[in-house]
């Protein structure tokens, strides 16, 4: 199961891809270039070699190297748990010390001031400042005598709701930052998040936030245009190259929030650029849906005729992927080039997955359960 869920991953990967250094954004380039259906696949290929590389990046960053000390992770366990219990086993006691309303509100201005773990009893201690910020102090890792881990969190906001007849806050924005040794190694920003609510039925109408994993920021975006259509972005970006971003849009026939059916989503669209590639994509859904209503079956053509998935390069069509069925009746996705000629794209994916293994194996050990002895 898990080399099928890679499959799908690494095949969204190849169209999301990272930017080399010089190259502008995909949906900037307004070059037109001539490529054969050979250099294309060499391009393909490329883009799946860049994807390692920004893996690579991930993985030895800020974020993911401070995260491996703090838990020990290797060959797929956490040999510090003894270390994470220790520092966190009294941390719900001394919450539990402060006294709030038995609800479901997160009563920010109660929690406020600096928490400092106090490694030689395992103890937390809490000062009064800052009084608009909630600090937590720990050490990174088994090896520190001191707190140089520092998370904190601001400007936490949040909106009533109900659910069931129960009161539920949801937040809608706050700040939370993750400082080592000074430098800031983690955050989230939710900028803002506006839902409307009807009865038991809640739809998002705005959303903005980022999530930052040094050295990688991840930005979201969306919003309600109309009362049937909801538009979102999204973004990836390291600051040196490894970069990518994608935009969908979504139709529904009516607002009757309450009673939306599967037959009442219309389409899904959009694109995804990397570079000088684009891939465009569009889901008649509605069609989908109608067929689906009206026979045991779904066909491999009938997907195929209402899901366009082009893929471009330098503003031109260098193919398109598609569903096919092979010999044994397992589906596969084939990319079908402009000459008309196509092939199975696990000869991109499948050497893309070995890669990614090769590269994380050491901290998350072997993903074939069969090498696993």
């Amino acid at each position: 199961m898990k080399k099928y869920f890679l499959a799908g991953a690494s095949l969204a990967l190849l169209l999301f891809g990272c930017k080399k250094d010089g190259e502008g954004e995909g949906n900037e380039t307004n070059t037109t270039v001539t490529t054969t259906v050979e250099e294309d696949k060499a391009n393909l290929t490329a883009a799946m070699d860049e994807i390692v590389t920004c893996l690579g990046t991930m993985k030895n960053g800020a974020m993911m190297n401070s995260m491996v000390a703090f838990t020990g992770l290797s060959d797929g366990e956490a040999l510090k748990e003894e270390f994470i219990e220790a520092i966190f086993a009294k941390m719900g006691d001394a919450i539990g010390e402060v006294e709030v309303p038995d609800d479901s509100k997160f009563y920010f201005d109660s929690y406020t001031g600096t928490w400092a773990y106090n490694s030689t009893d395992s103890t937390w201690n809490r000062s009064n400042t800052p009084s608009d910020k909630i600090v937590v102090q720990f050490p990174s890792d088994d090896a520190q005598t001191s707190n140089n881990v520092e998370a904190t969190l601001s400007g936490y906001v949040d909106e009533k709701y109900v659910f069931d007849l129960e009161d539920v806050w949801l937040p809608k924005a706050f700040s939370l930052s993750v400082t080592k040794d000074g430098t800031k190694i983690g955050g989230i920003d939710l900028d803002g998040l506006a839902l409307e609510q009807s009865n038991d039925v809640v739809i998002p109408t705005l959303v903005s936030g980022s999530v930052f994993l040094a050295p990688f920021t991840f930005s979201i975006d969306g919003e309600r245009v109309t009362s049937t259509e909801f538009e979102a972005s999204i973004g990836l970006d390291d600051g040196t190259g490894c970069e990518y971003s994608m935009s969908s849009k979504l139709k529904l026939k009516h607002d009757d929030y309450e009673n939306i059916m599967d037959e009442d989503f219309v389409s899904i669209e959009g694109s995804v650029g990397h570079n000088s590639m684009m891939v465009k994509y569009f889901v008649d859904i509605a069609k989908i849906m109608e067929y689906e209503s009206a026979n045991d079956e779904m066909t491999v053509d009938v997907v195929n005729d209402n899901i366009d998935f082009d893929v471009l390069m330098n503003n031109t069509e260098i193919g398109n992927l598609i569903l096919k069925e092979n010999s044994a009746e397992e589906l596969e996705v084939h990319m079908v080039y402009k000459d008309g000629t196509s092939e199975n794209t696990s000869v991109y994916y499948e050497p893309f997955i070995e890669d990614v293994e090769a590269l994380f194996s050491d901290l998350t050990g072997p993903w074939d359960e069969e090498e696993v002895q």
